[in-house]
């Protein structure tokens, strides 16, 4: 089970989005998180299903977010975290979760992306808008 122990190191967000680099503790070893290439990105509907959907529930509902996440706990460690093959999930304290997906939406910059997708899926429907009431010819 999760237990509560005080972090050894804390995460410099900053720096982590410019290196695209994270290291922190997890299952009392350091790990190293790096940024995604968008292949490695895409392997995430394999354990969560469709994106959007993921990241709908990430922006609307942080803590049903954070309970997909610790329900998957051992598919998002062997994801995030592929060359921490001995770590158990078990062994994994809350502080070391908490940095961990800190970490990782840090090396990626999910703020930036989250932001672009929503100006994204919001503009659509303008855009349809535009395209439906221009004059055809």
């Amino acid at each position: 089970m999760f237990t509560f122990k005080k972090s050894k190191k804390e995460l410099d967000i900053t720096d982590a989005i410019n290196r695209k680099k994270a290291t922190i503790t997890i299952g009392g070893q350091p790990v190293v998180i790096e940024a995604f290439k968008l292949s490695k990105a895409l392997e995430l509907i394999n354990i969560f299903g469709k994106m959007p959907d993921l990241i709908k529930l990430a922006t609307a509902d942080l803590p049903a977010f954070n309970r997909l996440l610790l329900a998957n706990l051992p598919q998002v460690l062997a994801f995030c975290v592929p060359n921490a093959k001995d770590i158990n999930a078990d062994d994994i304290t809350l502080t070391e979760f908490a940095d961990l997906i800190l970490a990782v939406w840090a090396v990626n910059d999910m703020e930036r992306i989250v932001s672009n997708f929503t100006t994204a899926v919001q503009s659509i429907p303008k855009a349809t808008q535009v395209l439906a009431s221009s004059p055809k010819s």
